[in-house]
């Protein structure tokens, strides 16, 4: 098959909707080095996306119903993504689907990597207990997996695809948020060791949230590569 039958039609971004990706890759960063740094950042993406014009809400979306999946549907679909772009750019020789291999190689390094880091953490007695670390982890996982089961089981069922609410991504996000800066602010605290533990769990599993709608933003503003 050719490029061209993979080409969606060329859709101009706002320079708003481009620098959102680019804030939350800022943030995830920023909040290694400091919570204080993370939430200015945080205040500004706020103060961004609430300056994204109704067209640009539209294309979020859209672009969340088309594109969002679980931390772990991103991985394995990207790493699929992997073999079939090779392939094809193989087949057609096209430097396209060399790039698009390459973007998928790098989304599952994203998730994966750092689910492999916090796997690793939950060991590490520095973070908390290894119980609770485990525990949050768990949850973690299950909340996200849990956001994606309705339209995964239209799917099986054959029922009319629909897609899953932008809000529920944005409310995820925001309590993953409130949980680090919580957990930030009262790091001197060891009075609520085993509960602390759980929450800093959930939150490690957040950061692969993040990563993963940073993805989906990625996608969308690339009209669906290397996804499609």
């Amino acid at each position: 098959m050719s490029d061209r039958s993979h080409q969606s039609a060329p859709t101009t971004r706002s320079r708003s909707l481009v620098a959102v990706p680019i804030l939350i890759a800022s943030i995830l960063i920023s909040a290694a080095v400091s919570a204080w740094l993370a939430a200015g950042l945080c205040a500004v993406l706020l103060l961004l996306l609430a300056s994204l014009s109704s067209q640009d809400w539209k294309d979020v979306k859209e672009g969340f119903g088309r594109y969002n999946e679980t931390p772990l549907a991103r991985a394995a679909d990207c790493s699929v993504g992997v073999l079939r772009h090779v392939d094809a750019a193989i087949a057609h020789r096209s430097h396209k689907h060399a790039i698009d291999a390459v973007l998928c190689l790098g989304y599952a390094v994203l998730i994966v990597i750092p689910l492999l880091l916090i796997k690793l953490a939950s060991h590490h007695e520095s973070l908390g207990n290894p119980l609770g670390l485990t525990i949050g982890i768990v949850v973690g996982d299950v909340v996200l997996e849990l956001q994606g089961a309705p339209l995964r089981l239209a799917r099986y069922r054959g029922e009319p695809e629909h897609h899953n609410p932008l809000w529920i991504s944005l409310a995820l996000l925001a309590v993953d948020l409130g949980l680090f800066f919580e957990l930030d602010l009262t790091r001197n605290d060891s009075s609520a060791g085993m509960l602390r533990s759980v929450l800093t769990g959930f939150v490690l599993i957040a950061v692969i949230h993040a990563v993963t709608v940073l993805t989906t933003f990625v996608a969308l503003l690339t009209n669906g590569r290397p996804l499609r």
